[in-house]
């Protein structure tokens, strides 16, 4: 930082220009506000009840004295002018003294958007080792990335967030790169309903016994058992097949149908959530 060599013998020259370097050096304290950030209480502005302290802040640049008071929501930039007498005895303006305070008017500010420095001692010392795991936490999240649940309206989606829209009404099943139906990362198929067939059945055969079958006011005992021809033993609920006795032509007959190929429901208890993203 630039010094001044005041300590020296032969009458030192203490004009404006030597006032202006030292209004220049208390300057530089206003960059090192800007270490703090804008809008930001540096030292006191202690509460207590209703009331803040007084203290130092930093805003739009300038370090500044904070004047306390009651506690207000606005706070405003405040100059107050000193004049004194010159030589030639005109009163000039010479000390501005500006601070913050509580207040409103033009250029006003929330108080409550104040934000108090941490100490630096405060700061952990594996600060940066912490910062660098949780980049890599952060890693997963990004488009196509990480999905979560989201259990209120679309309207309330965060800010950096949006609706996963190509898995509407899907559940999200693991990668298995053994199985033919999970191999594949963004792989779509299933139903959420099923039409229940005869091919779903287990194997199974069809029998039919009777003592005695009536045809055409026709008995027919079991000593002249009737021949059931088409036989299907798969079975479809809906076979022909004719009967056939000693003393009778055959007669074509039908068992009973049933059944209506209703699809039904294969879903498991779910809740409705909309899957969402973070985006940035």
């Amino acid at each position: 930082m630039n010094q001044l060599d005041v300590n020296q013998v032969g009458g030192f020259p203490l004009t404006t220009r030597i006032l202006d370097e030292l209004q220049k050096a208390y300057s530089v304290f206003n960059g090192l506000g800007a270490l703090a950030g804008n809008m930001t209480i540096i030292a006191g502005c202690t509460v207590a009840g209703t009331s803040v302290g007084d203290g130092v802040v930093y805003v739009n640049g300038e370090v500044f004295k904070f004047r306390g008071g009651s506690t207000q929501t606005k706070v405003i930039i405040k100059e107050d002018a000193e004049a004194l007498v010159f030589e030639s005895n005109e009163s000039k303006t010479v000390i501005r003294n500006r601070y913050v305070t509580f207040g409103t008017g033009v250029g006003a500010m929330n108080w409550v958007d104040f934000k108090r420095l941490i100490e630096t001692k405060a700061i952990p010392l594996d600060l940066n080792d912490r910062l660098d795991v949780i980049e890599k936490k952060l890693a997963i999240f990004q488009p196509g990335g990480v999905v979560f649940p989201w259990f209120r309206s679309i309207a309330e989606i965060p800010v950096g967030f949006q609706e996963v829209a190509d898995i509407r009404g899907r559940t999200i099943i693991g990668y298995d790169p053994t199985q033919v139906e999970f191999d594949t990362i963004g792989k779509k198929a299933g139903a959420k309903e099923k039409i229940f067939t005869a091919a779903n059945l287990p194997e199974h055969d069809h029998f039919q016994f009777a003592d005695e079958i009536v045809d055409a006011g026709l008995t027919i005992s079991p000593t002249n058992t009737p021949v059931k021809e088409g036989y299907n033993a798969g079975g479809d609920g809906n076979q022909n097949y004719r009967i056939r006795g000693t003393n009778n032509p055959a007669t074509l007959g039908k068992t009973s149908k049933t059944g209506s190929a209703t699809p039904f429901s294969i879903l498991n208890p779910y809740a409705i959530a909309a899957y969402i993203e973070y985006i940035g």
